[in-house]
């Protein structure tokens, strides 16, 4: 027998309600023969209807239904008619009982409850927390824990929280441990990934994007680890850093509909910071979006002019900006200001991502290594090609003063350039560059003109790039041409900056345009791509690059704008199906097939899930089912429910929206929305009832006609086989009442078919 906490008040339990000494209490076994003296304020039971050949329990002296309504619920008595009484472990007030039971109700297993104001407690008594039970109906705990329950997700971005409720039976010992699963699949399939804590919630990580997961918990105690909970599905979101400009749609370059398709490629990999993307330029500026986000670089400049290098000394492993301005820099005149051209690349390749900072880098977890080349006015083409040679890894010079590179670049971004050929001594660095297994990415020119007049573009070996807008056209300046591989965002194109006119100021953002802002993001993606797949060779990551199907909204009829995820990998989302239909077969464990058409334009989907709800709008599936084809069945319905379909396509880019508005399915026929139609009787205290069909006839075989003076209690009127007027008598003169009518069908249980009725007086 288990121990009962009693309050201090009370005397004596009767079906789990502390009774105050003096209170009268009758009960017979096998009856509800209950007379309570006091007050009506509390409720301490339910009435319930269940489906038939639903189980009464779902585990030893836990009524069926409890998990939904969040409360425990102790099996009772059968009171005929297809209803049962379900105890409360607390006595309620009315209308908590009454919210219970409109929670009960969303179990598709249960036909209808209400509280039974019959069985109530007076409000000045204590409640019990648990009832008594016999001894002879005592059912023996089972040793492991049973399901938790109300579970709960949040998914963020790359993970899910999960939270849950204790599981009503704990089992023999108390619980050690919850272990949480994620899988890919409603109903098979691998663990993809878990967490296992002591508390009630915990966080699965590791999880991709804009994919769907299904989550079960497990309670485990001393005797082992019970039944998992039915899962649950959550989708992570696609990854949306919070960094300002971003989030205001200013880095249209990242996320707008003519950019790089930042988002889509993050869900692959937002970098790894192994790879090392140099950036041969004015050198670097402190920045709080750029800091920890290099390796170290060097200052290449040889000439030691003060009025060139402007640090007063020649090569050193100082790459810092002193600053490019020109004689003449004024506010007339600011482009012949310091331009940190260095700084602003470097932005757009690797600012820090999700920082509530600024802006964010196309691939934020890469380095980025500082070659310092040009200073005021421009650099020399032996210092940008020593930096090439430097950069990916050779050895500059020779002897004592020989200089290599510990940490060599993957991808040299050069967004610089000068009018004339290809020299001998660029090629052969760009050659050994490649042949070191350094892809180099090389602004087309501003000049408005054919890219083959300007070098390194026009060399071999290099991804030469133009820039596009945000409208998806070719600017004015941006030179173009057969020998432009790939177009990218360079037209107003906000990144990291510095406020100073001629030597270094503070750090701010600004928006460049020209090849010179294209060429880094580009080279930012080829950064992600070799984070992904670093055994890739320069000429593999260039095919790809070349290769229409991997661009979007080709210009010039030769080359498009970069996509980032089709070169990751990642497809376009499929849009949503369509043409959604069901049908439902079976008698008493029902199965529904539900089909649609895929959409007819956009990325292809490699999979379906169907999914099924208990209400039209939100909520989480209850089940599901997952295919390549165009339907699959949903098993298992339970009989008499009301489920709501959608279907969602996906692929490894994500899935799409549902489709449209959910399809309801009924497993127990239609039902028409009636209300009772009330006369005045014949006699005093009676009053006719009709009403409409309510549902197929042949679904049933009788109406049972019930009323009702509060809409909380109602009392069972007569039972007819036929929708005819009916009298109902013995009704008090004066107090109003309303009517409502179930139909019984051939199984023998009720199902609510009418709206409750108008109030009516019987005279």
């Amino acid at each position: 027998m288990k121990r009962l906490k009693a309050s201090v008040a009370c005397g004596t339990f009767f079906l789990g309600v502390c009774v105050i000494p003096g209170t009268t209490v009758q009960a017979t076994v096998g009856s509800l023969e209950t007379v309570l003296e006091r007050g009506s304020d509390l409720v301490s039971q339910l009435i319930v209807s269940y489906e038939q050949d639903v189980a009464l329990t779902e585990s030893p002296m836990t009524a069926t239904g409890s998990a939904l309504v969040g409360e425990h619920l102790t099996p009772g008595l059968d009171i005929g008619l297809g209803m049962t009484t379900v105890l409360l472990d607390r006595a309620v007030s009315v209308s908590e009982a009454r919210k219970m039971a409109v929670r009960l109700t969303a179990d598709p297993r249960i036909e209808w409850a209400e509280p039974d104001l019959q069985m109530s407690v007076p409000s000045d008594v204590t409640p019990s927390l648990t009832p008594i039970v016999s001894q002879n109906t005592m059912a023996t705990p089972q040793s492991v824990p049973s399901s938790p329950t109300k579970i709960t997700l949040k998914p963020f971005s790359g993970r899910i929280s999960v939270s849950w409720v204790t599981p009503v039976n704990q089992g023999t010992s108390a619980i050690t441990s919850y272990t949480v699963r994620a899988y890919s699949s409603s109903s098979s399939g691998s663990t993809v990934a878990s967490c296992v804590t002591t508390g009630k919630s915990c966080e699965i990580t590791g999880l991709s994007n804009g994919s769907t997961y299904w989550i079960s918990v497990a309670a485990k105690n001393s005797s082992g680890t019970g039944s998992a909970s039915p899962r649950v599905s959550g989708t992570p979101p696609l990854f949306n850093p919070n960094d300002p400009f971003y989030v205001n749609s200013d880095l249209w370059g990242l996320n707008g509909t003519y950019g790089v398709q930042a988002q889509k490629a993050w869900l692959a990999t937002r970098g790894n910071p192994e790879i090392v993307v140099a950036v041969l330029d004015t050198g670097s500026t402190d920045h709080p979006d750029l800091v920890g986000q290099t390796v170290p670089g060097y200052d290449m400049i040889t000439n030691s002019d003060d009025d060139f290098a402007g640090d007063g000394d020649g090569r050193d492993s100082d790459p810092s900006d002193e600053g490019d301005w020109e004689d003449g820099c004024d506010q007339n005149s600011p482009e012949l200001c310091s331009s940190w051209h260095g700084t602003h690349v470097a932005g757009i390749i690797n600012a820090l991502g999700n920082n509530s900072l600024g802006v964010i880098g196309v691939a934020s977890r890469v380095k980025v290594q500082h070659v310092r080349v040009l200073g005021h006015g421009g650099g020399f083409d032996s210092d940008i090609i020593a930096g090439i040679i430097w950069a990916s890894g050779g050895t500059v010079g020779e002897g004592v003063g020989a200089l290599s590179n510990p940490t060599p670049a993957r991808v040299i971004n050069l967004s610089l350039g000068g009018v004339g050929a290809c020299t001998p001594a660029y090629q052969t660095a760009i050659n050994d560059a490649n042949s070191r297994g350094t892809v180099i990415v090389v602004a087309a020119g501003n000049a408005g003109t054919d890219a083959s007049t300007t070098t390194p573009a026009n060399c071999n070996g290099v991804i030469t790039v133009g820039a596009s807008n945000s409208a998806g056209g070719q600017p004015d300046f941006s030179n173009d041409g057969p020998l432009v591989d790939i177009a990218a965002p360079g037209e107003y194109i906000k990144s990291t900056m510095n406020a100073g006119v001629t030597g270094p100021g503070l750090p701010t953002y600004r928006e460049k345009s020209g090849t010179s802002m294209a060429t880094p993001y580009v080279a930012g993606i080829v950064a992600l791509m070799l984070s992904k797949e670093p055994l890739l060779t320069p000429a593999e990551v260039e095919d790809r690059i070349t290769d229409q199907s991997n661009q979007t909204f080709v210009v010039q009829g030769v080359w498009g704008i970069i996509n980032a995820a089709l070169l990751l990998g990642v497809p376009e989302i499929p849009q949503s199906p369509t043409n959604v239909a069901a049908s439902i077969s079976g008698t008493t464990t029902r199965t529904g097939t539900v089909s649609w058409s895929a959409a007819t334009s956009g990325s292809v989907a490699t999979t379906h899930i169907a999914r099924a709800y208990l209400r039209p709008s939100g909520d989480s599936p209850v089940m599901s089912c997952s295919t390549a084809n165009l339907a699959c069945p949903l098993s298992n319905l339970v009989k008499g429910a009301t489920y709501y379909l959608d279907v969602i396509s996906g692929n490894t880019g994500g899935y799409s929206t549902a489709s449209g508005p959910r399809l309801a399915i009924n497993t127990k026929g239609p039902v028409a929305n009636v209300v009772p139609t009330l006369t005045a009787g014949p006699t005093t205290g009676s009053v006719k009832v009709s009403w409409g069909s309510g549902l197929e006839s042949s679904l049933m075989d009788s109406y049972l006609i019930q009323y009702s003076t509060d809409l909380l209690s109602w009392k069972n009127g007569p039972e007819v086989d036929t929708r005819e007027q009916t009298r109902v008598s013995g009704l008090k003169s004066g107090v109003n009442y309303r009517f409502r009518v179930v139909s019984k069908k051939d199984s023998g249980t009720f199902i609510k078919i009418s709206r409750e009725s108008a109030q009516m007086k019987p005279s």
